[in-house]
């Protein structure tokens, strides 16, 4: 009787251990970080790396709400698209509904109005309004600062004053306020979207 149980421990004790040893090697699954169809922002940089930060200006939707620029984004990924002059405006308009096609809801349009004077402005903005279709206000902003830096930052060229400037930002991991460019371009929208300009913008906008 006492082997009988002596054997009994010390199967049940080699039986613990080789299922213990069995849990052990099985490797844990993690599951994905970003899921799918989900932008993803801007990782870490490599050390040496240098970031083109976005710069912060107080700016307005064309529905008079206030914007603080570009933390008011609120989303990983976003495309600015902004005209710096009065003729740019038509491709503004063409191009910001030819991304908002592939692009639906990240899209935000914009005017800076800099320069233009005061007692004018108003009936600028009234008139900007006018063309801009409801839904899409509340992503279509004004900008009365940072023209200077908007148009170093998205690579401005005088003899393409009359384009819309295509941008794609993307928010930092650290903190989500803070956005940085990763891509730059410009577009007419005379013939529909460019489709370098598309490829670039997909590639990412991932």
């Amino acid at each position: 009787m006492k082997i009988l149980i002596t054997f009994s421990l010390l199967f049940a004790i080699l039986g613990y251990r080789s299922t213990a040893h069995a849990e052990e090697s099985v490797p844990a699954i993690t599951p994905s970080a970003t899921p799918i169809g989900t932008q993803s922002p801007v990782p870490s940089p490599s050390p040496g790396v240098v970031l083109q930060s976005v710069p912060h200006f107080k700016a307005e939707t064309i529905s008079k709400q206030a914007f603080d620029f570009p933390k008011d984004l609120k989303m990983p990924t976003a495309i600015l698209n902004i005209g710096f002059t009065k003729s740019s405006q038509k491709a503004v308009l063409q191009c910001g509904k030819l991304l908002e096609d592939d692009f639906k809801g990240l899209v935000f349009s914009a005017a800076e109005l800099e320069g233009v004077p005061f007692f004018i402005k108003g009936i600028v903005k009234n008139g900007i309004r006018g063309t801009i279709a409801e839904s899409l206000q509340s992503r279509f902003l004004v900008f009365f600062e940072g023209k200077k830096e908007l148009k170093q930052l998205l690579k401005f060229e005088e003899q393409a004053e009359d384009d819309a400037y295509v941008a794609v930002l993307k928010s930092t991991l650290e903190s989500p306020s803070e956005y940085h460019l990763v891509f730059s371009g410009r577009c007419t929208g005379d013939q529909g979207l460019d489709q370098k300009l598309r490829r670039d913008l997909l590639e990412r906008v991932k």
